[in-house]
């Protein structure tokens, strides 16, 4: 009989471990979340979302629970493999719908002293080195307003070199957009326009 209440009590005690351990561990949900690294402006796929469990306490408010919701659309940030999608990171109808029509959203890169002035509904005129001239400045548009800015660095540019780089999002007249996209990949520069 002493067995049997010694081991009643141990059997007991196990229990209550086990219980406290379980209220231990916190509380999880399924998110939508990247399965590698991807670089802003790149679109998603359904290679590119998984189901991750996280804590309900680390969850964003505006976090994607179904990867439907985000495939097709382009990231505004680079952002880390793991990390949970969130509406804020994504290309939406909130960017889109800041678009005049006969307008176009594209990315631009400026360098990140420049970056720090520029903020949504901002007008900036964009320029770049000439292609056939030695040291000229062209402008490429004057025309141009930001709608939407990364929250990271983007990555080194191979032609500047420079890794202090922000991304930002402008609405361009839609005949200048390619001019845009071609003189950011060479080097791009941006003035505030005056009020």
């Amino acid at each position: 009989m002493r067995y049997f209440l010694a081991a009643f009590v141990v059997l007991a005690i196990v229990a209550a471990i086990l219980e406290g351990i379980a209220r231990l561990e916190p509380p999880v949900r399924p998110v939508a979340a990247l399965t590698r690294s991807l670089p802003a402006g790149h679109t998603l796929e359904s290679t590119d979302i998984t189901m991750w469990q996280v804590a309900e306490e680390l969850i964003p408010d505006d976090v994607i629970e179904q990867p439907e919701e985000a495939l097709g659309r382009q990231l505004v940030a680079s952002l880390p493999k793991g990390m949970p999608l969130t509406h804020g990171v994504l290309l939406t109808s909130e960017f889109l719908e800041k678009t005049p029509s006969g307008h176009a959203i594209v990315p631009i890169t400026v360098d990140d002293a420049v970056g720090t002035l520029l903020s949504p509904g901002a007008a900036v005129s964009l320029f770049s080195l000439a292609i056939d001239e030695d040291n000229a400045i062209e402008t490429i548009t004057d025309s141009a307003v930001i709608v939407g800015a990364s929250q990271d660095e983007s990555p080194s540019s191979v032609f500047s070199g420079s890794t202090g780089e922000r991304i930002f999002y402008v609405s361009v007249p839609t005949a200048q957009a390619g001019a845009v996209i071609a003189a950011n990949a060479r080097g791009l520069y941006a003035a505030l326009m005056p009020p």
